[in-house]
């Protein structure tokens, strides 16, 4: 038997027959592969492809000589006709170079152009007569004697041309009747000749014309029924290969469930038909912890375990089901027909969860999978495809969230939460930051409690989603690289506010400091600083009343060259660097000694415990007994209690801010209390 795998070129010797034979036989091939699954239907399938692409190529191939060889022999043909009716005009215009005469005024004109005419007709008819496809009996008569033709001809036109000249009366006798003699004895009878010839030479190029398309047609037209009677038979089995074709490349190679888009598109005329008696329910399952299944165990036991998992979902799910593979390790089933709607949903959910979750026999060990799901019910929920397969995908990461190896359905408060979630990442998407603002808590001295500082913090009240706090904002902006973009708006914004506290309350703010926060990519961003120099600039302040507040992870990364660079320009600018949220990061005392730091803010984690725990007293006066050993100032963040400001100002801490000084405040509120305490400083 042939090896169906052999490639076509190794028939190529064969005759025409034989290819024919090859072609039925690959067609059934490709048949039998796609209900069978074998391999060889992929290599039958190039084959047909080779075929009707050769048989194409060749019948455009000959359409297309066919087309040159009568556009060629069109022009040939026209050629022979103008040619023709060339040597036809010519024989007139001698005759009616013969009957006029030169020297009456009323023929001298019309001869002089007859005679050019004359010369204009003669160089074509010579070009015609030397191309290669005239006959030879007109080229032996325009050239083939020893006094040609055209010879002939150039003198008839040279003793007309004297005859137009003036001045030879004595002449003109004698040289006129020597010219109509040339042309009724010599000329005009053998230029008639010529113009029969050139004609039966047209006629005969028309009829080898006619017949050229006629063969030409007859072989286009013999290989198109040819070519038809090959194929046609085969049409009806092409379509069923490419439809089968189809149907495979719908399948996940590995697990033989649907791929993402053959799922989508037969989800969506199955929520059409979604109703409350017949809901359909959407199940999106995840593999617990596969990653590190995979690592542990090798990428051939992965694959087993999502092999494995495809074949049991397709078992369990019954008939008229879906079951699809959306990614590495995630399933999706559709449930069709539901009548119990999201309690029968969530049943079935976990009866298939714990379907496939059972042990699987696998390099003679057993291990147990376990699959966490979501489930979203239509109409419910929601009729469209994608909103559904969302509200599945969030259910299944609550799940997820909520200790792994179970199953939850979608709720209407997430529906909330993401909804704002996604409204807020459209707006930094898009630099929406209307409402975006720098509220500020004031820093004061324990000793007497001036206000020495204000600390600028972001709030965002936009107009069309309300409050947004901090906690949602700048998450979402930090992972979408938008942080250093909305960090610079609040920090130009508090510039702008501090000229106009300056401006309200004169010198009694005039030493007044702005505290503001860098994070680690922005001091990673060669243009922070000299664009923070330019906000300050227009704004009139110096840069001498500014704090810059860094986290501890900055010390970790201070060695990189442009964090470096930054730093020394805000040092050496006179901006004072605080170390934000001491004692529950990186820092280390070897850190302290080599950073060129202006004070350590405590975390308030410590402050809070103050007046409860020893240890966090100890600690604290600890922070604030090394803080004045490094010649730099102690700052208590999180001050809430009169314990905690009655500790700190008996423990020589230098600064302090709380909601039990201030909370946060806006800029007009800031301004008021600004105002206030200078009047009770006042009074006092």
């Amino acid at each position: 038997m042939d090896d169906p795998n052999m490639d076509v070129a190794s028939t190529g010797a064969a005759p025409w027959w034989r290819h024919l034979v090859l072609l039925w036989r690959d067609v059934s091939t490709v048949r039998r592969g796609i209900m069978s699954g074998d391999a060889t239907m992929e290599i039958s399938l190039r084959r047909l492809r080779r075929y009707e692409f050769c048989a194409l190529a060749i019948f455009v191939a000959v359409g297309i000589m066919g087309i040159v060889l009568i556009e060629r022999d069109a022009a040939l043909v026209a050629k022979a006709a103008e040619t023709a009716s060339e040597a036809q005009t010519e024989s007139a215009v001698l005759w009616q170079l013969a009957a006029l005469d030169p020297r009456s005024p009323n023929d001298a004109e019309r001869f002089a152009g007859a005679l050019k005419q004359l010369t204009l007709h003669q160089a074509s008819l010579e070009a015609a007569t030397q191309s290669r496809e005239a006959p030879s009996v007109l080229r032996d008569l325009m050239e083939g004697q020893s006094y040609t033709l055209a010879d002939r001809m150039a003198d008839l036109i040279a003793l007309g041309t004297r005859l137009t000249v003036p001045g030879l009366a004595d002449e003109t006798d004698h040289r006129l009747l020597e010219f109509r003699h040339e042309i009724a004895d010599g000329l005009a009878p053998k230029v008639d000749l010529a113009g029969q010839l050139f004609t039966a030479w047209a006629h005969d190029r028309a009829e080898s014309h006619s017949r050229a398309i006629a063969w030409t047609s007859g072989i286009i037209l013999a290989l198109a029924v040819l070519l038809a009677l090959a194929f046609v038979p085969f049409e009806y089995r092409l379509r069923r290969g490419i439809t089968m074709l189809e149907w495979l490349a719908a399948r996940d190679a590995l697990t033989g469930t649907l791929t993402r888009g053959a799922f989508l598109a037969r989800l969506t005329p199955m929520l059409a038909k979604a109703r409350d008696s017949a809901s359909v329910g959407l199940i999106r399952f995840d593999i617990d912890d596969f990653r590190a299944l995979n690592a542990k165990s090798g990428d051939d036991a992965g694959d087993a375990m999502l092999h494995a998992v495809g074949s049991r979902l397709k078992i369990a799910v019954g008939k008229g089901a879906l079951v699809g593979r959306l990614g590495s390790d995630t399933f999706v089933v559709a449930l069709p027909g539901l009548a119990e709607g999201q309690t029968g949903l969530i049943n079935e959910a976990i009866r298939l969860s714990q379907v496939v979750s059972q042990p699987m026999a696998y390099g003679g060990q057993l291990p147990r999978i376990s699959v966490s799901g979501g489930v979203a019910l239509a109409p419910k929920d929601s009729r469209d495809r994608s909103e559904l397969m969302r509200m599945a995908e969030i259910a299944m990461q609550d799940a997820k969230r909520s200790g792994k190896g179970r199953v939850m359905a979608y709720r209407t408060s997430e529906t909330k939460a993401h909804a704002r979630r996604e409204a807020v990442l459209a707006a930094l998407a898009k630099g929406d930051f209307r409402g975006l603002e720098p509220w500020f808590q004031p820093i004061v001295a324990c000793k007497d409690g001036s206000a020495v500082s204000l600390e600028v913090l972001s709030r965002w009240h936009h107009p069309r989603l309300g409050q947004i706090l901090p906690r949602e904002f700048l998450p979402i902006a930090e992972a979408m690289g938008k942080l250093p973009r909305v960090s610079s708006e609040v920090r130009n914004a508090a510039f702008v506010a501090l000229a106009e506290i300056d401006r309200t309350l004169g010198a009694q703010t005039a030493r007044l400091g702005l505290s503001i926060n860098l994070s680690p990519v922005e001091l990673l961003t060669p243009e922070a600083v000299p664009a923070m120099s330019a906000a300050l600039q227009a704004t009139n302040i110096e840069m001498s009343r500014l704090s810059v507040e860094l986290t501890e992870e900055v010390l970790a990364g201070g060695g990189v060259p442009v964090a470096q660079k930054n730093l020394q320009s805000l040092r050496l600018s006179g901006a004072a660097l605080y170390l934000d949220n001491f004692g529950t990061g990186f820092a280390s005392l070897s850190n302290l000694y080599e950073f060129p730091l202006d004070a350590l803010k405590i975390d308030r984690a410590f402050i809070s415990g103050i007046g409860q725990s020893a240890k966090a007293e100890a600690i604290v006066r600890g922070v604030i007994g090394l803080a004045h050993g490094l010649g730099i100032i102690a700052v208590a963040q999180g001050v809430e209690t009169a314990a905690a400001w009655d500790f700190l100002r008996d423990a020589n801490c230098d600064y302090a801010q709380g909601y039990f000084i201030a909370p946060p405040m806006s800029f007009r509120t800031t301004l008021a209390w600004l105002g206030d305490q200078t009047r009770s400083q006042r009074a006092g």
